[in-house]
């Protein structure tokens, strides 16, 4: 099963180079545009009901989204509901309103019916158990992450691959290259952590919060990138002395950690 996710992401990168440009605009894509924008603001919304300790139905609503588009992502592939969900082409020369901008986001009716649905099924007859399902969905997450590593894993690869030039010796250091990944990756982790405690606990983190909770998760981070440069040291030696490939080596442990960290993060 896994040999053939792989066979068909692989596939449709060939079909279609993937990019950082392309990635950004299939997300930010006219025609689906306010399904971002409704989500980002939802799950705004939900955090604070969380953050209000309205935990059941936080809890709730976030997992009723989450498989309501869920399954507006598996039958997309209808034409019908495709309509539903995509806004229409629409001419250049026309002029975009605001007004426009709020009518574009009828195509969220369809997923937000299915998620209010879900919601429902979730909160009315389940309720004493709630806190339980919400733990099972938790373990979830693990599998999810294993999913969408194999995801990252082929779809980075690919990218990479495709900026690789022709190789030639190369003299390469690798305790250099790994104190660079190291002070890239934790200047990226304290930014992340720092917008993530700033959000989140805005009006009440004090300076010693932030350097005890911001510690815990720079520590782990910092622990986690040492344990993996050291499993792989051996084969970054062994890269290092092929120019294109040392370079390979360093963006793909660089993106590869970024990712590690962002699951820590979301943790």
């Amino acid at each position: 099963m896994n040999k053939v996710v792989d066979q068909v992401i692989e596939q449709s990168l060939k079909e279609q180079p993937l990019s950082i440009k392309s990635l950004v605009q299939n997300l930010l894509a006219r025609k689906t545009l306010p399904h971002l924008a409704f989500v980002i603001l939802a799950c705004a919304g939900l955090h604070a009901i969380v953050r209000n300790g309205q935990y059941t139905i936080g809890g709730a609503g976030f997992m009723s989204l989450g498989i309501g588009y869920f399954l507006t992502a598996m039958m997309s592939r209808n034409e019908t509901i495709s309509r539903w969900i995509k806004l229409p082409d629409m001419a250049k020369d026309k002029k975009r309103s605001i007004i426009s901008f709020l009518k574009s986001f009828k195509i969220c009716i369809f997923p937000v019916s299915l998620s209010s649905v879900i919601f429902l099924i979730f909160y009315i007859p389940m309720e004493p158990w709630l806190e339980q399902i919400s733990m099972a969905l938790g373990i979830l997450f693990i599998l999810w992450s294993v999913g969408q590593g194999r995801s990252f894993k082929v779809a980075v690869e690919q990218w990479l691959k495709g900026k690789m030039k022709p190789g030639s010796l190369h003299n390469g250091n690798p305790r250099s290259s790994a104190i660079l990944q190291i002070c890239i990756v934790q200047t990226c982790s304290f930014v992340g952590i720092w917008f993530a405690l700033m959000a989140s606990e805005f009006s009440e983190i004090t300076p010693f919060d932030f350097f005890t909770k911001g510690g815990v998760f720079i520590l782990a981070s910092l622990c986690t990138q040492l344990i993996v440069l050291r499993w792989t040291r051996d084969v970054r030696l062994l890269v290092s002395k092929e120019k294109g490939l040392a370079s390979f080596s360093f963006r793909w442990m660089i993106f590869s950690q970024l990712f590690i960290n962002w699951h820590l993060l979301s943790i």
